[in-house]
């Protein structure tokens, strides 16, 4: 099965890795990549899949959870040093909370979009079960072992900081 993904060496390591053949495609690309058969699916984020329809020309859907979610905040080291203590603290918590509310409003986002597409345009949602989802997990190992030491060290960081560990 042919799969769109990125240029990325570790994106088509991954998708080779478990079997498909990685076709790197700009993501505009990737409605009519579908429409036209240049590739057979994609793997996408919900809310992308949803707000772009993507589900129109790919209604079958596999809930991998193989694509961490993540929400950065970004401010200058400038902007935090001048902070006291105390605003720090107070801007910390800001951002504690504004993670905990925006990782509900995805979530909460992506059911709508889910039982949208099922109950309404007639998607097909597949959940693996835990041991379908462990054989994929050992197949994608040889492209996690290709990944230097220190991306190795970013892959498992951002795993741990997706699944809230």
């Amino acid at each position: 099965m042919s799969l769109r993904t990125t240029p990325s060496k570790s994106h088509i390591n991954a998708i080779t890795s478990l079997g498909m053949a990685a076709t790197p495609m700009a993501g505009s690309e990737m409605l009519t990549g579908m429409q036209q058969g240049v590739v057979k699916g994609m793997d996408c984020d919900i809310p992308s899949i949803y707000s772009h329809k993507f589900y129109e020309v790919g209604p079958y859907f596999f809930a991998s959870d193989h694509i961490p979610v993540c929400y950065i905040l970004v401010a200058s080291t400038r902007f935090l040093k001048k902070l006291s203590p105390e605003d720090r603290a107070i801007v910390e918590e800001g951002i504690k909370l504004w993670y905990d509310a925006s990782s509900k409003m995805y979530v909460d986002y992506c059911r709508k979009a889910m039982d949208e597409m099922t109950q309404q345009h007639g998607c097909k949602l597949t959940v693996p079960s835990k041991e379908e989802k462990q054989r994929w997990i050992e197949k994608s190992k040889v492209a996690y072992d290709l990944l230097s030491d220190d991306m190795k060290k970013k892959a498992f960081a951002l795993h741990k900081v997706s699944w809230g560990e």
